[in-house]
């Protein structure tokens, strides 16, 4: 089947699970995203892979594998890429015990939490700091990290 011109839904992890379980849940998702999209429409996993579809009356159709993978700007529920509209805007920062956006005339610049899942280098800034702070714990010091050392971990990631 040829996905050109049908918009790709993701759903997040809970939607998945309602997916692949069926029934009035998979109906009722079935039936928001055919009210919404009137052409039909592909769904997506978290992970962007193609999992099923949704025709015009709201039948549903699995797809087997191998599940096409599709990019986050292809999608038609993707977040904004304005910093400032992003949900990571308001992640927790120890430093001043509130959200990320109070500290941007303090950084200097307008920027994505280095966690946030709609920055492209996040998952290798994550995988680093959980590297760093299990060899931390190992060495018996305090395994949590700086803000600061988020943002240098992110720069470095971006860089590569």
């Amino acid at each position: 089947m040829s996905y050109h011109g049908f918009p790709l839904f993701r759903l997040n992890s809970l939607q998945v699970r309602y997916w692949l379980a069926g029934g009035d849940f998979r109906w009722l998702i079935a039936r928001t995203v055919s009210k919404t999209y009137r052409t039909g429409v592909v769904i997506l996993s978290p992970t962007l892979h193609a999992i099923g579809t949704v025709d015009p009356s709201g039948n549903t159709q699995d797809l087997p594998p191998p599940h096409k993978t599709f990019q986050m700007w292809e999608i038609t529920n993707k977040p904004s890429i304005v910093y400032n509209e992003c949900a990571c805007r308001n992640y927790y920062d120890p430093e001043v015990q509130g959200p990320w956006h109070l500290r941007d005339k303090e950084r200097k610049m307008d920027r994505h939490h280095p966690f946030c899942q709609f920055d492209r280098v996040a998952m290798p800034t994550w995988k680093q700091s959980y590297r760093t702070g299990t060899e931390r714990l190992v060495a018996h010091v305090n395994p949590q990290t700086r803000p600061d050392e988020w943002l240098r971990t992110s720069n470095e990631q971006a860089q590569k």
